[in-house]
């Protein structure tokens, strides 16, 4: 029955003609709508669902690396407060230990220097006891040899 009202509208115009529809303009009109139906639901509605599960995916994945990226900056803080901590300490320890080994060498010098000291008064001393001995050992000679020359020139 369709077939035929279609075929009597296309029979009853003239072909040709600028607006000659026919019977074809609402066949094209129905498999036009018909395509965009089994094109929605078998197409566009799958593909959409995909696009938006693949956004949810990329916009979680988004607050996920936000999220770490704060935590790694958090955490490169609280190293950087410790690196700076431990600078801090380390130079306190620093200047702490030159001090104390300064203290300590500056000992060690005045300990020696004092036994040097004492080295050098008990060879000064042993100097001057030997010098003093040398002294009177000479006089003692030079007086023997001057009373001897002179006894020597008193008897001859």
């Amino acid at each position: 029955m369709l077939y035929e009202i279609f075929q009597s509208l296309s029979l009853t115009t003239g072909a040709g003609g600028l607006f000659d529809f026919g019977a074809t303009l609402p066949l094209m009109a129905i498999q036009f709508l018909a395509l965009m139906v089994v094109l929605d639901n078998m197409l566009y509605s799958p593909l959409l669902t995909v696009i938006n599960e693949r956004e949810e995916y990329v916009q979680i994945n988004l607050k996920k690396a936000a999220e770490l990226i704060e935590q790694a900056n958090k955490i490169k803080m609280a190293v950087d407060k410790q690196i700076s901590d431990a600078e801090k300490e380390s130079q306190v320890n620093i200047a702490k230990y030159t001090k104390e080994s300064k203290a300590l060498f500056d000992d060690q010098i005045k300990l020696m220097q004092a036994k040097f000291n004492g080295a050098v008064e008990k060879s000064s001393a042993s100097i001057r006891e030997k010098q003093t001995q040398d002294l009177q050992a000479l006089r003692s000679q030079s007086e023997a040899a001057i009373t001897r020359k002179i006894l020597s020139i008193i008897l001859d």
